[in-house]
């Protein structure tokens, strides 16, 4: 098994040791950096997409575009790649701050406060995810709907894997909301949660839609 201080870079390790990592009994990594792994992977794949369509004779007209949308997509895909990372650190804080002592008021004072802390941290890295995955479904859209032919499949598993990612990463929000300190994060959690998880699905669905018109033609 890998373990933490070997795993600094969750992102960096080779795929078959992520895969035995993830299914270990260590909980990190857990969800919320599947989520965000997720969400990258689906932003190289329409990368990919965009890079072969600039490539295609019969799509010249639409070259510029394509090169613009990889441009866009590739440092989302970073920041989703980094914030692999960053969830992991972010839980690993929130158990820190459980392990504090709580012997007298002092105490249970200074870990109350190391709690509110660890948790709008681990609150706002997949704010960050689902946001990130969100606009990547957004840049989706024409993707699937224009992209080369021989790589539909790919622009739809692109939008499959950002559209995991973004509801991977809103369940991790969620799960944190009861142990978040009232203030405006909580209520930034609480209004994205109310109107983004209904714009994802209804993306994903428009994305499907194109990728399945144009298989049927």
């Amino acid at each position: 098994m890998v373990v933490r201080a070997q795993a600094s870079k969750l992102a960096y390790l080779p795929v078959a040791s992520f895969i035995q990592h993830t299914a270990s009994r260590s909980p990190t990594p857990g969800g919320g950096v599947v989520a965000a792994l997720s969400g990258s992977l689906g932003a190289s794949l329409l990368v990919m997409v965009c890079r072969l369509s600039a490539g295609k004779k019969s799509l010249e007209h639409l070259k510029e575009a394509m090169q613009a949308r990889a441009e866009a997509l590739m440092p989302l895909r970073d920041r989703l790649r980094d914030l692999v990372d960053l969830d992991a650190a972010a839980f690993d804080g929130v158990m820190a701050a459980y392990a504090l002592p709580a012997g007298d008021e002092v105490e249970r004072s200074a870990r109350e406060a190391a709690l509110g802390v660890a948790y709008s941290a681990a609150t706002e890295v997949p704010m960050e995810v689902a946001r990130l995955c969100l606009s990547g479904l957004e840049m989706a859209r024409p993707i699937a709907a224009e992209g080369v032919e021989s790589a539909l499949s790919d622009a739809v598993v692109g939008g499959l894997a950002l559209h995991t990612g973004f509801h991977g990463a809103a369940y991790n929000v969620r799960i944190n909301l009861a142990s978040l300190p009232p203030g405006n994060l909580r209520q930034e959690a609480e209004e994205a949660l109310g109107d983004w998880p209904s714009r994802a699905d209804a993306l994903l669905a428009e994305i499907r839609a194109s990728v399945d018109e144009r298989l049927s033609r």
